[in-house]
């Protein structure tokens, strides 16, 4: 029979500090559930993030993040600019079946907006769909196997 932390026999010291623990997760739990309703009513009242929560992939956490790593979409005139700051821009000469060293991103910038549109893209794939079969059929292309995934999505 598995006991919770709070019914586990433990010597004094051990059960006062196990109980701090389980306040303290008691109220970073109420938290954290505060936060996420924030969230949502800022998702109802904002256009650009209830446009990116359209996407395949873009879970309320992953937009939040993405739209505070950009800001307002209109300070970047084109295209390449926003993908430049996301630090997303080819290095060189990079293709998909020709690559210069380990990556073929530039890297500079927002690191942590990259880190989530990772997240997103691997969420996507993982997700059956167009986008997953268009996923998969491109990993077919590229010769690997099905089960393996490279390091990437």
């Amino acid at each position: 029979m598995d006991l919770s932390p709070a019914e586990a026999a433990l010597p004094p010291l051990e059960r006062f500090q196990a109980d701090q623990e389980l306040a303290l997760l008691q109220v970073l739990d109420l938290q954290v559930e505060e936060l996420d309703r924030r969230l949502a009513q800022y998702a109802v009242d904002s256009p650009p993030l209830r446009l990116l929560l359209t996407l395949p992939g873009f879970s309320l956490q992953v937009s939040v993040g993405v739209l505070a790593a950009v800001g307002d979409i209109l300070r970047f005139p084109q295209a390449k600019r926003l993908v430049s700051y996301l630090g997303l821009d080819p290095l060189g000469r990079c293709s998909a079946d020709h690559r210069l060293g380990p990556t073929c991103i530039s890297k500079r910038g927002r690191s942590h907006a990259r880190w989530l549109l990772v997240e997103a893209a691997g969420a996507t794939v993982r997700t059956p769909g167009p986008l997953q079969a268009f996923y998969g059929r491109l990993r077919v292309k590229k010769g690997h196997s099905k089960g393996d995934r490279g390091g990437r999505p």
